[in-house]
C-alpha cells in the first residue's frame, strides 16, 4: 500500500512539474532523487515505529555478519549470480541503443519508446511471479515437490493468459499509446512498424521471464544465469550486430534479431522447468536447510561462550 502510494504520488508530482513549471530532464531527476530518498526515510521510520525491526535489531546492529564466513559464502553464492544477470541484462539494452545511435538519431528516441514498452510488459505479471516463488520456495522447504510443481505450471499459465491480454490490448490501443510518448510524425512511424512485433515477442519473453525465476526458486541460479549469459552474448548480440552493420537492417531487423536470441532462449528454459525432478530439488533443498540450521546453532554456541 505504501509503495503504490508513493509510486502514484511521484506520478501526480512529476506531471504537475512537468505540466505547470517547464520541467526539463535536471528537474526530473532531482524530484526522483527527493522522491526516493523521502520514500526510504518514511519506511524506516514505520517500521521502527511499528516495532518491525525490533526482532532483528540485535542482529542487524549489534553484530559483524562479515566474521561468519559461511553466511558471507552462502550469500555471496545466491547473490552473484543474480547480480551477474542483471548486469548482462542492462548492459544487452545500453549496447543495443549504440546500435540504435548508429542508424540516426530519430532510431535512439524511436528505441527508447520501445524500450518502455517492453519494461512495461515484462513487470506485468510481476507480481503473479513473485508469488509464485514464494510458493514454490514454501512447497519445497515442507517437503511437497507435487504442489510446488502445480504452483509453478500455473504460475507460467496465469502469465501466458495475463502476457496475452496485454498484447490484444496493445495493438487495439497502439496509436493512443504511441501518442503518449511522442506526436512527432517520424517516430510514431518507426514505432507503429514495430508494434506487432513488439507486441508478438511480448508473450515470448513474459514465459521466459517467468521460467527464469523459477529455476532461481528451484535454487538453480548459476544455471539460469549462464544460459541467460550464452543466449544473449552469443547470440542475440552477434545476430544484432551482424543484422544492423553488416546487412544495414534497420530497428525491425534489431527487434527481429532480439526475438530470435530471446525465442531460444525461452525454450531452453521452458524445456528445464518442464523436465525439473521436483522431488530431487525438494529433498536437496530440506537437506541444505538442515545443515544450515545446525552449523548456525553451533555458530551460537560458540558466540554465547556455551562451547570454548
Amino acid at each position: 500500500v505504501v509503495n503504490v502510494f508513493f509510486d502514484v504520488s511521484y506520478t501526480v508530482h512529476t506531471a504537475l512539474y512537468v505540466v505547470y513549471f517547464d520541467a526539463n530532464l535536471n528537474g526530473l531527476a532531482y524530484i526522483e532523487m527527493a522522491w526516493n530518498a523521502l520514500f526510504g526515510v518514511f519506511i524506516v521510520a514505520l517500521s521502527v515505529h511499528r516495532g518491525w525491526l525490533q526482532p532483528y535489531a540485535k542482529g542487524l546492529v549489534m553484530t559483524n555478519s562479515l566474521n561468519d564466513w559461511r553466511l558471507v559464502k552462502t550469500v555471496a553464492k545466491v547473490c552473484m549470480p543474480l547480480s551477474l544477470s542483471a548486469v548482462l541484462f542492462y548492459g544487452e539494452w545500453e549496447l543495443l541503443t549504440m546500435y540504435a545511435a548508429y542508424m540516426g538519431a530519430a532510431e535512439v528516441v524511436a528505441w527508447s519508446i520501445v524500450d518502455c514498452f517492453w519494461e512495461i510488459f515484462e513487470e506485468a505479471p510481476a507480481g503473479l511471479t513473485s508469488a509464485a516463488i514464494i510458493r514454490i520456495g514454501i512447497h519445497l522447504g515442507n517437503g511437497n515437490p507435487r504442489m510446488a510443481k502445480i504452483s509453478a505450471y500455473k504460475s507460467l499459465f496465469y502469465s501466458l493468459v495475463w502476457s496475452a491480454t496485454l498484447t490484444v490490448a496493445f495493438m487495439i490501443f497502439s496509436p493512443e499509446i504511441i501518442g503518449c510518448y511522442t506526436r512527432d510524425y517520424v517516430l510514431t512511424t518507426m514505432i507503429q512498424r514495430l508494434v506487432t512485433m513488439v507486441a508478438a515477442s511480448n508473450v515470448l519473453f513474459c514465459l521466459g521471464n517467468d521460467s527464469w525465476h523459477i529455476l532461481v526458486a528451484l535454487g538453480r541460479t548459476k544455471l539460469a544465469t549462464s544460459i541467460y549469459f550464452a543466449s544473449t552474448w552469443l547470440l542475440t548480440l552477434p545476430l544484432c550486430t551482424w543484422f544492423v552493420f553488416g546487412l544495414g537492417y534497420n530497428l525491425e531487423g534489431l527487434v527481429s534479431a532480439m526475438i530470435v536470441g530471446y525465442a531460444t532462449l525461452d525454450i531452453v528454459l521452458l524445456y528445464l522447468v518442464f523436465t525439473t525432478n521436483w522431488k530431487k530439488v525438494s529433498m536437496k533443498i530440506i537437506a541444505k536447510e538442515r545443515r544450515l540450521t545446525q552449523a548456525a546453532k553451533e555458530d551460537l554456541k560458540v558466540h554465547t561462550g556455551v562451547v570454548s
